[in-house]
């Protein structure tokens, strides 16, 4: 897992980008950080896999389907995380039940496509291999939730810092 961290810690450096994001709205920003994430992640499962040549041309083909798939869903879940920052200031119940549920309901289309792809990997390698690398997938990600999560301000912070500031910015 040593290799893991070192991958984590490289996406520690690809936050404050997407901390701007967040701030900036800027998608360019955002393809980069998703660009450099796609490369880091697969160079990361390559090393840790270490597959024959044989796993290797079953593998790859079935996970650039699934990243594929995964990548939509994530674009999902950034647009919730940018509609959470334009609402902030101003969240009422209504929009953060409405941004709640789907972020839930993003969770479980992300592992119902794990689960979908699991079976496929399953077959491409074997399960045992397939539990390898779902492991190494379940690690990154949650690991990237909660950096993200890290990023986000807690419903009512602001509010609070203000009013422990006078109500003057900060």
């Amino acid at each position: 897992m040593k290799k893991l961290s070192f991958l984590v810690a490289s996406i520690l450096i690809l936050m404050p980008a997407m901390n701007l994001f967040a701030q900036n709205n800027s998608d360019e920003e955002m393809q980069l950080v998703r660009d450099q994430w796609g490369v880091d992640k697969k160079q990361l499962i390559m090393d840790y896999m270490k597959f024959s040549d044989a796993e290797s041309k079953k593998f790859w083909p079935v996970y650039d389907a699934y990243s594929k798939q995964f990548r939509k869903l994530m674009d999902t879940r950034i647009n919730l995380i940018k509609d959470y920052a334009n609402n902030y200031e101003k969240l009422s119940n209504a929009k953060a039940a409405e941004i709640t549920n789907k972020i839930i309901d993003n969770d479980m289309s992300v592992s119902n496509l794990q689960k979908a792809y699991y079976a496929k990997f399953s077959t491409a390698i074997t399960p045992k291999r397939a539990s390898q690398y779902m492991q190494v997938e379940y690690y990154l990600l949650t690991n990237l939730k909660a950096m993200v999560q890290d990023q986000i301000p807690f419903i009512g912070e602001m509010d609070k810092a203000k009013k422990s500031s006078g109500g003057k910015s900060q």
